[in-house]
C-alpha cells in the first residue's frame, strides 16, 4: 500500500467472503487508494493473522487462522488474465501466497509464468512463515519458480530457500 502514497497505481486481487466483512476488506483498500475491483466476493470464510504484542521477556506470538479462507480454498484462477494483467508493468507476490495451500503453490507459478509471458515484471517477497509451510516445502515450490526477476527477503533466507 506505500506504494500508493507515491502515487503509484496499485491492484488488489483476492477472494473474501461475501459479507461486511468482505466490504471492510475493500473499504480499507479503497482508503488507502488501493484498486479494489479484482476482489472477488464469494467462498466461505476469511482468514485472520493475529499477533499477540510480547512484553518484557515474553515474545511476540502469531497465530495464523487462514485455513479453508475463500482465498486459501481457490483451486483455479478465477480471475480473467486479460483483466488481471491490463495495463500492469509488475506483479508483487508475498511468499506467503504459495503457503496458503498446495493449489496456491501451484496457482503462484501459474501467475508467474503469465506474468512472464505478458513480458511484465514480477518481485516476490520471500516473508517465509515456518507456521505456514516447512523450509523443505517452502524450498521445492520456490525453486520450481526459474522465473524470479525481483527478490525480496533477508540473505540468509534468500540463501537458504533458493539454488545460488
Amino acid at each position: 500500500m506505500s506504494l500508493a502514497n507515491f502515487n503509484h497505481s496499485l491492484f488488489f486481487a483476492s477472494k473474501v467472503l461475501d459479507n461486511s466483512l468482505g466490504l471492510a476488506v475493500k473499504r480499507h483498500f479503497k482508503h488507502y487508494g488501493v484498486a479494489t475491483d479484482l476482489i472477488i466476493f464469494d467462498g466461505p470464510r476469511l482468514g485472520f493473522c493475529f499477533l499477540e504484542n510480547g512484553v518484557g521477556e515474553r515474545t511476540s506470538s502469531v497465530i495464523y487462522d487462514r485455513a479453508n479462507s475463500s482465498f486459501s480454498e481457490m483451486d483455479i484462477l478465477e480471475w480473467s488474465m486479460d483483466n488481471l494483467f491490463h495495463n500492469v508493468e509488475l506483479l508483487h507476490i508475498s511468499g506467503i501466497t504459495p503457503a496458503m495451500s498446495s493449489n496456491w503453490g501451484i496457482l503462484t507459478l501459474q501467475l508467474m509464468k503469465e506474468a512472464k509471458r505478458r513480458k511484465v515484471k514480477i518481485s516476490f517477497h520471500i516473508n517465509y512463515r515456518a507456521k505456514l509451510w516447512t523450509h523443505s516445502h517452502a524450498k521445492s515450490t520456490l525453486n520450481a519458480s526459474s522465473i524470479r526477476r525481483l527478490l525480496f527477503g533477508r540473505q540468509a533466507r534468500c540463501n537458504s530457500s533458493f539454488r545460488y
